[in-house]
């Protein structure tokens, strides 16, 4: 963190948090714990930039004072794009950069603005703050932002999600469509809308291990997530798999919530169980666990050799999960959403 507590929240009226390069989905839901932070640093004051809708859902909950989307464009109109956002953000005093990627644009925005204090990963920026560990998770990293502004944040405090109570009302009218004795494993087996993806590494093995769970587990089906199938509906247990493909991103989210296990990769609604703190199975090939993983759940992720997972390794991680999925504490902290 800053060596000294370098302004008081009190003092400041107008903070903006520019979010226009933060990543994918996922990347966005590990900046809610942050989010969340800085909402009740500053209630009520936050101005927020992001270049994307689903940041309103992923922000929900939150007492923001407005939403502004803006879609930076290319040179030469990217100067004109960015002089039209300083005269709508004319007078804020403190910009927190959200930003993963060092974007020439902020430092643009930066000088435009000339705001008091500047915030970001960046060292360009008038405070960054420090970071402890090597390979620090992604939630952490955000978080540090956060505690800039008052370093007695806890991350802890702020690990749950932020959608609209609407969107996990639906989901709970879904899940309790099912009779009362099934349980629900939530699969997330797709990245993009592209069918092959380095991170979509061991599908196969993925597939074989959901037929040897569900075989396993008499109790339980499958709420398939994401985008596009891509092979789990077929798979010899298909009359347990739920397919939730066609659902708003927010309700999805909140299905992955309401789960009693989550199995994907490293992918969105990973990050969303997270959030809900759902135990979960992780599985990694191109991406580091220590940075993308799981955060608050209890988990187990698993890392590929030479490229792929065995489908007994994965069935006997979802085992273990199993039975924390059956834990009161567990149970309890599904319920502390609303």
């Amino acid at each position: 963190m800053c060596n000294e507590f370098w302004v008081r929240p009190e003092d400041v009226h107008s903070p903006v948090i520019v979010s226009l390069h933060v990543g994918g989905l996922g990347d966005r839901l590990m900046t809610v714990p942050a989010m969340q932070a800085l909402d009740t640093v500053f209630p009520g004051k936050l101005t927020v930039i992001c270049d994307d809708i689903y940041n309103r859902d992923v922000y929900a909950g939150l007492n923001l004072r407005r939403v502004v989307e803006f879609r930076h464009g290319q040179e030469p109109k990217a100067l004109e794009d960015l002089k039209k956002l300083t005269t709508l953000l004319a007078g804020c005093d403190v910009i927190i950069f959200f930003d993963t990627v060092d974007a020439s644009a902020n430092r643009e925005l930066a000088s435009m603005l000339q705001p008091c204090c500047t915030v970001s990963l960046w060292s360009w920026s008038k405070h960054v703050p420090l970071i402890h560990g090597e390979t620090p998770n992604r939630v952490d990293r955000m978080f540090s932002l956060a505690q800039v502004f008052d370093p007695s944040l806890r991350l802890e405090c702020y690990a749950r999600p932020c959608f609209s109570p609407l969107f996990y009302d639906r989901a709970q009218q879904i899940r309790k469509m099912l009779p009362s004795e099934f349980r629900v494993l939530a699969v997330h087996a797709d990245t993009t809308d592209m069918r092959v993806h380095p991170k979509m590494f061991c599908l196969p093995s993925l597939r074989a291990s959901l037929d040897l769970f569900l075989d396993n587990n008499e109790d339980y089906v499958v709420f398939l997530l994401g985008w596009e199938d891509v092979g789990i509906r077929t798979i010899r247990n298909s009359d347990r798999v739920i397919s939730c493909l066609q659902l708003p991103f927010p309700i999805q989210c909140c299905l992955a919530g309401i789960a009693d296990a989550f199995v994907g990769f490293d992918s969105c609604y990973l990050h969303a169980a997270d959030l809900f703190q759902v135990p979960g199975v992780g599985l990694f090939g191109p991406t580091d666990p220590r940075q993308w993983g799981f955060r608050f759940s209890p988990h187990k992720h698993l890392e590929a050799t030479n490229g792929d997972l065995n489908p007994t390794e994965i069935f006997e991680a979802l085992e273990t999960i199993k039975q924390l999925a059956k834990s009161e504490i567990c149970n309890a902290s599904h319920a502390s959403y609303k």
